[in-house]
């Protein structure tokens, strides 16, 4: 043995593919950063979509002239009575805005005043079962009226919930 100490070198050799999970991990950052931005981008969507479908012909007349509402797999249309401002017009239509109904189908109407207090109308089925007529109470002041709700079935389908027409009946037209 000699005096003299080797000095001694250990060279740490890495198996093969040891590179690899610095990259995979990167990678994995990488994928969780995407499926995060995807999720976004989808719930962005979804939540655009739906709401252009709730809104579902709101933006011009129905076939009667009046407001469109889609309260299920069904549209109402309320039209207020050009010969007399008491009375609404109500039509249940198909999907397709057609074949308006009051056969095997449902109307209960209430105003809502600005005071927060509720009246009742009295609604009736007309002109060979194709519209509902509602009436207004006649001592009624137009300017308190807030919102006019109403619950519907049309041969069957009932409505998701309540539906709202907001007073006074105008259609909001979108550019």
């Amino acid at each position: 043995m000699s005096d003299t100490s080797e000095g001694y070198f250990i060279e740490l050799v890495l198996p093969p593919g040891l590179d690899q999970i610095r990259f995979l991990k990167k990678k994995t950052q990488y994928m969780s950063y995407l499926k995060i931005v995807i999720f976004q981008y989808l719930t962005f969507t979804f939540v655009l979509i739906t709401s252009l479908a709730f809104s579902h012909g709101t933006d011009k007349p129905g076939p009667n002239g009046g407001l469109i509402q889609m309260p299920g797999s069904f549209h109402t249309e309320i039209v207020q009575n050009k010969n007399n401002s008491l009375e609404l017009f109500i039509y249940l239509l198909d999907m397709n805005f057609k074949n308006p109904t009051t056969d095997k189908s449902f109307l209960e109407a209430k105003i809502l005043l600005k005071d927060n207090s509720v009246k009742q109308l009295v609604c009736k089925a007309m002109e060979k079962n194709q519209l509902f007529s509602c009436l207004l109470p006649k001592d009624q002041n137009f300017d308190q009226i807030k919102e006019i709700i109403m619950r519907a079935n049309r041969q069957g389908q009932k409505s998701t919930g309540e539906i709202k027409y907001s007073w006074p009946l105008e259609i909001k037209k979108t550019n």
